[in-house]
């Protein structure tokens, strides 16, 4: 954290700890209102030496990178990975040995005083297809204009907030 000072160190510590400015601000020993730490706070967080500081930590926490692939394993996985096709059972021994535990988001177990039923859950590949496709520019918003132009008009002496287009 190379030209930072000791406070505005402290504050990076403090912000990457609670992802919260005016927290980090307070924490960090600057003095004031909740409303001048919000401000002191969105003023450092401008500041390039401190926001390259928070890169920094957030790239040693999980790089872009390790993102990414994250992403892409919950997109592709499958329950082909956690289950026994000839037992049609549930195999976590088969998905650990794989190195796919880090894919199921739950788990659970009830037991009843007849069975035992054990249930997973993974991460919706939809969504992570979705956060991948938006970050390779795969889905532009397009807005379309028909060339109309219209005015609306509020009459603000009506009680009953009632509200007339004009084109």
């Amino acid at each position: 954290m190379a030209g930072l000072t000791p406070k505005q160190q402290l504050f990076v510590a403090h912000y990457c700890d609670t992802w919260n400015g005016t927290e980090a601000a307070s924490r960090a020993g600057y003095k004031g209102t909740r409303a001048s730490l919000t401000a002191m706070a969105s003023l450092m967080l401008t500041n390039i030496n401190i926001a390259a500081a928070i890169k920094q930590h957030i790239d040693q926490i999980m790089p872009a990178g390790e993102v990414l692939q994250r992403l892409a394993d919950h997109a592709r996985a499958t329950m082909d990975d956690f289950t026994d096709a000839e037992t049609a059972t549930l195999n976590l021994s088969k998905a650990k040995r794989a190195g796919k535990m880090h894919l199921i988001k739950k788990f659970t177990k009830t037991e009843t005083d007849k069975s035992t039923h054990v249930g997973i859950e993974l991460y919706d590949a939809q969504s992570a297809l979705e956060k991948l496709g938006t970050y390779h520019g795969l889905f532009k918003q397009r807005i379309v204009h028909d060339g109309s132009i219209r005015t609306f008009t509020v009459d603000l002496s009506e009680t009953d907030d009632s509200s007339a287009e004009t084109e």
